[in-house]
């Protein structure tokens, strides 16, 4: 039977390659203090991988996880799909290939349950009893906008009468914007509150952080800007309000905006980015005007910076001393993800940092 010991936070995130980074550069001891949301995308396609097959992106992220507990969904961005993602998302067979699919991966593999709008119970419950098979254990993950959240708490048996096994509760209000942490908290409450009795975990995925730094809503200046991390605000508010029955955990975007916005047009500026415990700032210059190597020097001469032990604070030193070891965006998302998950198991579990 799978065991969720150890885990302190549940950061979801995609496939795709900045990711995938941020996630394989985690120190085994962080690795290992989380229960980490897996979205499979498309791979990155070439002359050998024309269609992207998402073969190529599991084999990397299980060569990354190991032998770790983790929790498998699909994602349903249009940017990071393909014709394979689309089939395991096809509800035919309750979620038939899907369920063939999880059948394929190791048993540390924690599947998630996915949701038909309109709501159907039959298929539900056949596909939760499918997916029981492979582990004991199936994520729920319901958009706080869903609007069958009552009939898919129905049809889960109460903890007491289940017996052995866990059912997880991912509650994911998206994009939280700046000052919104607790209206955000609010909805994942009301979800939260349908499944007392009857879940194991209780999780909330959010992500403060925009689809631009120069978005009006987000109030970020030019060369600097100073930023709440909303989501610490919701997970910290819904573990005072509790759950019964049910441990809350922190869970998050791992810092990156949820939403599709690939195709959309922007003139990227370099930009270094300093995820702190409950809020982060950054500093970006253009190219002409010093680039990575003055953000990062800036980054670290700025009195809120907090030295940390990770692969991405190694990156902003060697950036700051003139020598960026990556010069593109993807490799500074990459570092951008390394550094708020370790600062959030820093701030969750102290005792591994002592």
């Amino acid at each position: 039977m799978i065991s969720l010991k150890g885990g302190v936070y549940v950061p979801a995130l995609r496939t795709r390659d900045a990711e995938l980074k941020g996630y394989e550069n985690l120190s085994p001891a962080t690795k290992q203090s989380l229960l980490p949301v897996f979205e499979l995308t498309k791979s990155r396609r070439s002359k050998s991988n024309p269609e992207g097959a998402i073969d190529v992106t599991v084999k990397r992220l299980l060569d990354a996880v190991g032998d770790r507990v983790f929790i498998a969904d699909v994602t349903s961005l249009e940017s990071q799909g393909n014709a394979h993602t689309a089939g395991l998302l096809d509800p035919a067979n309750s979620y038939g290939n899907w369920q063939s699919f999880i059948s394929s991966l190791p048993k540390s593999c924690i599947p998630v349950v996915h949701l038909s709008d309109p709501f159907d119970l039959a298929e539900l419950v056949a596909q939760i009893n499918g997916l029981w098979t492979h582990s004991g254990a199936v994520a729920i993950r319901v958009p706080t906008d869903y609007a069958f959240v009552a009939n898919v708490a129905a049809a889960l048996r109460p903890k007491n009468e289940r017996g052995e096994g866990h059912v997880l509760l991912l509650a994911d209000d998206g994009f939280v914007p700046q000052g919104g942490g607790d209206a955000a908290a609010q909805r994942c409450e009301r979800v939260f509150n349908h499944f007392a009795g009857k879940v194991d975990l209780a999780v909330p995925l959010t992500s403060s952080f925009p689809s631009s730094v120069k978005v009006p809503s987000f109030g970020g200046g030019d060369a600097y800007g100073l930023f709440s991390l909303e989501e610490v605000r919701v997970s910290e508010s819904l573990k005072l309000f509790g759950l019964q029955g049910a441990e809350i955990l922190h869970g998050d975007y791992a810092l990156i905006h949820p939403d599709d916005f690939e195709g959309v047009v922007t003139n990227w500026v370099p930009r270094v980015d300093i995820p702190l415990s409950m809020e982060g700032y950054y500093h970006r210059y253009r190219r002409e005007a010093g680039g990575y190597a003055l953000a990062a020097r800036r980054a670290i001469e700025n009195p809120r910076y907090e030295k940390l032990k990770c692969w991405a604070d190694d990156c902003v030193v060697e950036a700051a001393q003139g020598a960026p070891p990556g010069r593109s965006p993807a490799f500074w998302i990459s570092a951008r993800v390394n550094y708020h998950i370790t600062r959030q198991v820093k701030r969750l579990s102290p005792d591994l940092w002592l």
